[in-house]
């Protein structure tokens, strides 16, 4: 019994260039995947960069805030209890 299958070429010259070929496909789509990587990343870089920092800024000024009221608790429980005494 003789088994065809068309996707393996019969002579050595055409493996060559169908090998050339899937070779230099897959190398212009991931040259490609590649450029549009880059577009992308320097196109969302600047925008996730200032995230970033204003996430820490707000996170900054949160501790800061907490803290803060922390210490006015404290000091408003000072003067009631030296009210008292």
């Amino acid at each position: 019994m003789i088994y065809c299958f068309p996707e393996i070429p019969g002579s050595l010259t055409m493996l060559i260039l169908m090998v050339l070929f899937y070779g230099v496909l897959l190398f212009c789509l991931l040259t490609a995947v590649y450029v549009v990587a880059r577009i992308l990343w320097v196109v969302v870089k600047e925008p996730v960069r200032e995230m970033y920092f204003d996430y820490l800024d707000y996170k900054e000024r949160r501790e800061k805030t907490k803290y803060s009221r922390k210490r006015k608790k404290k000091q408003e429980w000072f003067e009631d209890y030296s009210k008292f005494k």
